[in-house]
């Protein structure tokens, strides 16, 4: 695998700090943080360089919420500033450098893939090639069937 230089000098560069908080900030402009942040973004983002170029940074608190659409789950939530952000500025670095080395039938947690596009090619697969191989489970052995 490749090695990959000055990622923490890319993560804290204060476009991709700001880039993180326009991201971020997707769906939630309702929330008062957010506002906050939205009236001065350079300041905060700032904020946030510094404590990461001084070791300061301590990942928050997280609040549990329990959602039941559409099923009971219990999630933990950060804080958006600065948690949520600095997460953002990890991923648009390093999700690029990851995605390179996926291969291309891998569809979990990957945008522009999903269960849809799995579904979708699993049918063009089956079409093209009739012959269709399971794989069965059990506790005492495990077989392929065709």
């Amino acid at each position: 695998m490749k090695r990959y230089g000055n990622l923490f000098e890319k993560i804290i560069d204060i476009d991709n700090l700001l880039l993180a908080h326009y991201n971020a900030r997707k769906g939630k402009t309702h929330y008062s943080e957010v506002q906050e942040i939205d009236k001065d973004p350079l300041f905060y983002c700032h904020q946030i360089q510094q404590m990461l170029l001084n070791n300061q940074y301590i990942v928050s608190n997280y609040r549990i919420k329990e959602i039941y659409e559409p099923k009971h789950r219990i999630i933990h939530i950060l804080p958006y500033y600065p948690d949520r952000i600095i997460q953002h500025a990890i991923m648009q670095i390093i999700n690029p450098i990851f995605e390179s080395t996926f291969i291309s039938t891998s569809y979990a947690a990957r945008k522009g893939k999903g269960l849809h596009k799995h579904h979708i090619n699993y049918v063009n697969i089956y079409k093209t090639n009739q012959t269709l191989y399971t794989v069965y489970n059990s506790t005492s052995n495990s077989f392929i069937h065709q």
